[in-house]
């Protein structure tokens, strides 16, 4: 391509992939898109490409973190014998870095290889890009704050459940002090401020039923109600319902955020 044609176009989807070794790495990439930029190309104008997939072998991110999570933390991994390379979160997250402030953007090849997990490489990329933090939050005794069935419709009750990696348990902590999942929020029902009030998923709103602030010893405050989140009769079994309740400091009001 010829660097005249750099003013008649909105951006370039650079496909920084299928090269490098191993497959697609981090300098290799930051090198080949710079070769672009030092051609003319306006860096805002100047699209890192990802690969979903791993090389030799063309095996989809999500069939490789589906056979062995600890992959989604990796760049390699063994498949049949043989070492395929890929790119794993933490390297998907300095490429993401790295296109905020030297690039215009981020694209991938392709969607659907992507996991449909907490593990996902669109989901690091988007909370790199503004600065959420996501992930499971997790009781003292190692269990998940978990929605119901992983039901979208108001109301859904928020529960604990065994850590699974769904998308159940993926929370995205804010800067407004929102907690999201499944595109809602984690609201007090009714605006409540009253002890054993039921925790739940519902549509965001701004209100402060739905702002919650971690504190120092690990409990999730609420401060319209001034209480905390809890279990029903500070259950720690599968199934026990979340609620708010004064805050204590006690086992079963601590919690491990993304």
């Amino acid at each position: 391509m010829q660097p005249a044609v750099f003013g008649y176009v909105d951006f370039l989807n650079i496909m920084l992939y299928d090269g490098g070794g191993p497959h697609a790495n981090y300098n290799w990439t930051i090198s080949n898109i710079n070769q672009w930029k030092s051609r003319g190309l306006p860096a805002k104008k100047a699209v890192l490409g990802v690969p979903f997939y791993s090389r030799p072998t063309y095996y989809s991110y999500a069939r490789l973190v589906a056979a062995d999570p600890a992959n989604a933390n990796r760049d390699c991994t063994t498949v049949n014998g043989a070492q395929q390379c890929f790119n794993g979160r933490p390297t998907i997250r300095r490429k993401t870095q790295w296109a905020m402030a030297h690039a215009g953007g981020m694209m991938n090849w392709e969607l659907s290889q992507d996991s449909g997990t907490a593990t996902s490489l669109v989901i690091t990329i988007y909370d790199t890009a503004t600065g959420s933090r996501s992930g499971q939050i997790t009781s003292t005794t190692g269990k998940c704050v978990d929605v119901y069935w992983v039901r979208t419709a108001n109301g859904t009750p928020i529960q604990l459940w065994p850590c699974n990696g769904t998308n159940a348990q993926r929370w995205t902590v804010t800067d407004n002090g929102t907690i999201r999942a499944l595109g809602k929020c984690l609201d007090v029902s009714a605006g409540s401020r009253a002890n054993g009030a039921k925790v739940q998923l519902w549509d965001c709103n701004g209100t402060g039923a739905q702002v919650w602030q971690p504190q120092s010893n690990s409990t999730l405050r609420n401060p319209q109600s001034n209480k905390c989140l809890d279990s029903l009769n500070r259950s720690t079994a599968a199934g026990a319902r979340l609620l708010i309740r004064d805050c204590n400091g006690g086992a079963s009001q601590r919690w491990r955020l993304p």
